[in-house]
């Protein structure tokens, strides 16, 4: 009797392992694979823009190339179902920061280091943009933890 109690334990854990891991869709693969590339974005954000540096135009353009690399990046991955919308609201509101700050680069190329800073300083759409691409970051973070993944997207 013993005996058959133990087998029933097991074969309740077991399925209870089992049906944890069919639940599973790829969902802590696709929150490391953001990690790393939010990571990579940061690092090469900081690379080109150094915090006690002046944002001139060359070292704002290796932001830009920073941020549209993980755009790059993030617009390869597939995301499991259930964060997928999260995962587009995100590659969505990085897409328009990213072309804002092209469309911005673009304007502003021929001024010098001065006026660069000072319109760079005054544009609220950027800023914007960024607090938007930063709420979507959160918001899919939100989603992965309710995944029951631990995974810190470095948002």
């Amino acid at each position: 009797m013993r005996a058959m109690h133990r087998a029933a334990s097991l074969l309740i854990v077991f399925a209870f392992i089992t049906a944890a891991c069919a639940r599973d869709d790829g969902a802590g693969e696709y929150l490391g694979s953001v990690a790393s590339i939010n990571e990579t974005m940061a690092r090469d954000t900081f690379a080109a823009l150094p915090r006690d540096a002046d944002p001139t135009w060359d070292r704002v353009q290796g932001v830009v190339r920073a941020r549209s690399a993980a755009l790059g990046s993030l617009g390869e991955l597939t995301p499991p179902e259930r964060l997928g919308v999260h995962h587009d609201a995100y590659v969505i509101t990085l897409r328009a920061l990213v072309d804002e700050m092209n469309r911005f680069m673009t304007e502003t190329e021929d001024l010098d280091d001065d006026a660069f800073i000072t319109t760079l300083a005054s544009t609220e759409t950027l800023r914007a943009l960024a607090e938007a691409v930063g709420r979507a970051c959160s918001a899919l973070q939100a989603a992965g933890n309710e995944t029951g993944q631990g995974t810190e997207l470095r948002c």
